[in-house]
């Protein structure tokens, strides 16, 4: 970590950030170089927690791991997950078509993701800090930019000095700005 993040938050130039990006997300995985391959190991951290659950009187290390907590089984953890997600589908589905159309109409993203996101602040010169600043802060917006080193979101206009200072660059929407003039100028 001491090298990735200063080159990852300071760095312009991309492919630089890419490469370093790419060699963090797959080390210590079959993705990465081989030698490096946790793989086998946590196979066999598997196979010792599947046989210590059975001498436990367990059916599996799950069983044994939720002795101690609230879900009485793995049936139930995954009854729960499912419903969660059959609950949260079409909430997350309506907040993702406002957040294409948000970015779409604002930033001019085509595709919410943390690239388009990084590509807009790329041809920006939007480099190292930058705060950026909206009208409304969706969590795809949040999401969409939480990978990226230095940016700050901040919603018009709770936005303090201490930000504007701290920022190499400010990306402001309009209707921030708009938000901002109401506030500021009465």
């Amino acid at each position: 970590m001491p090298s990735y993040l200063p080159v990852m938050q300071f760095a312009s130039y991309r492919p630089l950030r890419e490469q370093l990006y790419r060699a963090y997300v797959t080390r210590a995985s079959e993705f990465g170089p081989a030698e490096h391959d946790n793989t086998p190991l946590i196979s066999e951290i598997h196979a010792l927690r599947q046989e210590g659950a059975q001498l436990l009187g367990f059916g599996n290390f799950s069983e044994e791991s939720l002795a101690t907590k609230m879900a009485g089984s793995p049936a139930e953890v995954m009854e729960f997950l499912h419903d969660l997600a059959t609950r949260a589908k079409p909430v997350a589905q309506r907040e993702l078509a406002t957040l294409r159309q948000f970015a779409h109409d604002e930033l001019k993203l085509d595709k919410i993701s943390t690239k388009a996101m990084a590509g807009i602040l790329d041809g920006l010169e939007a480099f190292g800090r930058t705060l950026v600043v909206l009208d409304e802060i969706t969590d795809e917006i949040r999401l969409s930019s939480r990978n990226i080193p230095g940016v700050a979101l901040r919603v018009a206009p709770a936005i303090s000095v201490r930000d504007v200072l701290n920022a190499d660059k400010i990306v402001m929407t309009k209707a921030a700005a708009k938000k901002l003039e109401e506030v500021y100028t009465g």
